[in-house]
């Protein structure tokens, strides 16, 4: 996309659902660019920054535009577009959705030291230019599908609790991963509890999408959610954590066959998990251990599903972030969860990767 880099000092694109004021980062650049790029701001839900307000408004209002010419003007400015202001002096902006023809699927954001930028309709045959390139990116199905969960589950956040939250994120994350690779899937979420020594595993009954979808209607969509607390030496979760890097298990049946002792996570009860892939996340400033296993019924390496999962685990991990770490819901997750009795030397392991966490942490 070719814009005037004398007028133009800042580019970023954001995917959105239509009418959402949650917001994905798909990219930027130019001065500021580290600002917008900052872990928090790569998925935002508040409706009073500049994509979110682009994006909520009316069919009839597909931009938005704010001049900072003064301190007042500045003031009434959405608050990225504010800091932007403070931090890098840029005085105009102009944000502009991305229509699809069905819709919007994301914002253009522009921004300039002039405060005059945007005055003149320079910008629109160059948003018409690039629309074949932005539409097909902002409105791929990976992308628009990871914007529509976010959209549900920032929807969940106020009415309901970390056990629907989590459920809902399985179900919905689930049904799009096999959408986008055609396999039969079912997904866990893995939680570490503080000291390492322990490891809830969260999944959904039997990777039963209808039962799920029964249970949501009828209002108990979380009675679905199986728990299961383990030891964490030896798992897969701790393998992942330990190398910070994913793990795989391409055939179960031969693992179990190959290895005098199982890793607890890896067959679960009634489940008939054939192939097994296990993604690292770190969850918040305090870098909680977390980890995606996605489970398919079909041995395999799921190389056709490696960039979905790993991007949908990027979100998945944002997402946590923002649910997980407000109001010490975190540390809820665990009320009524009998822990394993550990060995000592379960203990001693589980030391070692709490240390290895706080290392993490200090790295620059």
């Amino acid at each position: 996309m070719c814009l005037p880099c004398c007028c133009c000092l800042l580019r970023s694109l954001t995917a959105a659902a239509p009418d959402s004021s949650v917001c994905v980062l798909a990219g930027c650049a130019g001065v500021g660019h580290g600002t917008l790029g900052q872990q928090q701001q790569l998925l935002t839900t508040d409706g009073n920054m500049a994509a979110a307000r682009c994006n909520l408004q009316s069919p009839k209002q597909p931009y938005l535009y704010y001049s900072a010419a003064s301190a007042g003007a500045a003031g009434n400015c959405p608050q990225d577009w504010q800091q932007l202001h403070e931090q890098y002096g840029l005085q105009s902006f102009l944000a502009v959705k991305v229509d699809a023809g069905n819709g919007s699927v994301g914002v253009m954001t522009l921004a300039s030291l002039s405060s005059s930028a945007f005055l003149e309709p320079w910008w629109e045959p160059v948003l018409n230019m690039s629309l074949p390139r932005l539409v097909p990116l902002l409105g791929h199905p990976l992308t628009a599908g990871i914007c529509k969960i976010a959209h549900e589950l920032h929807q969940l956040t106020a009415k309901s609790d970390h056990k629907a939250y989590i459920t809902a994120m399985l179900q919905r994350s689930g049904a799009l991963l096999e959408q986008l690779t055609g396999m039969k899937l079912s997904l866990r979420l893995g939680l570490a509890n503080d000291d390492g020594s322990c490891l809830l595993l969260q999944y959904l009954r039997g990777g039963d999408d209808s039962a799920w979808q029964a249970a949501a209607a009828a209002g108990a969509g979380a009675s679905v959610l199986q728990r299961l607390a383990l030891p964490m030496q030896g798992t897969l979760f701790a393998e992942a954590a330990s190398a910070k890097a994913t793990r795989m298990v391409a055939d179960t049946n031969a693992y179990a066959q190959a290895l005098a002792r199982i890793s607890g996570d890896v067959l679960l009860g009634q489940q008939h998990d054939r192939s097994l892939v296990v993604v690292p996340l770190l969850v918040g400033e305090l870098q909680h251990h977390a980890a995606l296993y996605v489970a398919s019924s079909q041995p395999g390496e799921f190389a056709k599903a490696k960039q979905s999962i790993c991007a949908l685990a990027s979100m998945l991990q944002l997402l946590l972030e923002q649910q997980l770490l407000q109001d010490g819901a975190f540390e809820r997750l665990w009320d009524g969860i009998e822990l394993p009795e550990l060995s000592q030397q379960q203990s001693q392991q589980s030391r070692g990767l709490e240390e290895e966490g706080e290392e993490h942490e200090e790295a620059p």
